[in-house]
């Protein structure tokens, strides 16, 4: 059951300590782990290479990278994108070169806590099905010294530290380099006839609420704009505004600002016709079936 893991990193310096315990205690630990820097000035590189050499040992199986590949002036999500399909193309070139059978690669962000078994677990979940392409835990928000749970009602949507069968992402032709990269390779895996899940019972705690390392605005408007350029039929997103609104929260009017401004710039959308397809006729059935069923 080997697998190997990537980390894409930008100005993660405080979260590193944590993050290379968090992996190298794993009761499995991953053959590889890579780790991208998409161009960290706070030391992030550095202190990663720091750390990469004290737990290099007996042999090399933690590398630290810098990205190559950097989309200027565009959508944050598809640099992302860029470091994870990097260090996943790495992960295989180093899995060649050394002559390790792959099976798995899972992606782990730094700024969350996973349980010792927490890859274990998953691996365990492939072993009882062969068609399993994705899975992951459930993630809590740590706010204000409570544990929240992230609920989904979405049935593409898998928290971001998970888990890949390879064969899955080879199927899809590789990681895909787009925006909200984690949405569109969940629906692929389900059009191409993978599973997915969700493991209720295995927990992870991200500190971080979503899209908010840029600030909470910005993180939104560009959700938004991630919206616009999956399809997203217009209702969903004044439904979105709506329910937003009721927790006398901002976030659905900025989101709904993303979501306008490419709207009105005519901004591209995914070639993806099924993916659009999905978001502009299928979810809004889903969503309005779950409200009229309450």
């Amino acid at each position: 059951m080997s697998y190997a893991l990537i980390t894409p990193i930008r100005n993660e310096i405080e979260n590193m300590d944590s993050l290379f315990k968090n992996i190298t205690s794993q009761t499995i630990q991953p053959v590889i782990w890579v780790i991208v820097d998409g161009n960290s000035t706070d030391g992030s590189f550095e202190y990663a290479n720091t750390l990469a050499k004290k737990y290099n040992h007996p042999h090399k199986w933690i590398y630290v990278i810098k990205q190559k590949h950097y989309f200027r002036d565009k959508h944050p999500h598809l640099n992302f994108a860029l470091a994870v399909w990097e260090g996943y193309e790495y992960a295989k070139w180093i899995a060649k070169k050394k002559k390790i059978s792959l099976e798995y690669i899972g992606k782990v962000d730094a700024s969350v806590k996973i349980p010792f078994n927490y890859f274990e677990r998953l691996l365990l979940e492939f072993q009882e099905n062969h068609r399993l392409g994705i899975a992951s835990g459930v993630q809590y928000l740590v706010k204000d010294g409570k544990d929240i749970k992230y609920v989904s009602t979405y049935p593409y949507e898998l928290p971001d530290t998970r888990l890949y069968r390879i064969q899955c992402i080879e199927d899809m032709g590789g990681f895909p380099i787009t925006c909200s990269p984690d949405v569109v390779i969940v629906l692929r895996a389900i059009n191409k006839g993978w599973k997915t899940k969700r493991v209720e019972d295995l927990p992870f705690y991200e500190y971080r609420v979503g899209g908010s390392k840029e600030g909470l605005k910005n993180g939104y408007i560009s959700k938004g704009k991630a919206m616009y350029y999956l399809g997203y039929n217009p209702v969903l997103i004044v439904l979105n505004v709506f329910y937003y609104l009721s927790k006398k929260s901002k976030l659905g009017i900025w989101m709904f600002e993303g979501y306008v401004t490419s709207w009105m710039y005519e901004e591209e959308k995914i070639p993806d016709r099924e993916i659009r397809k999905y978001f502009e006729k299928k979810r809004l059935k889903e969503i309005i079936s779950l409200i009229f069923s309450k």
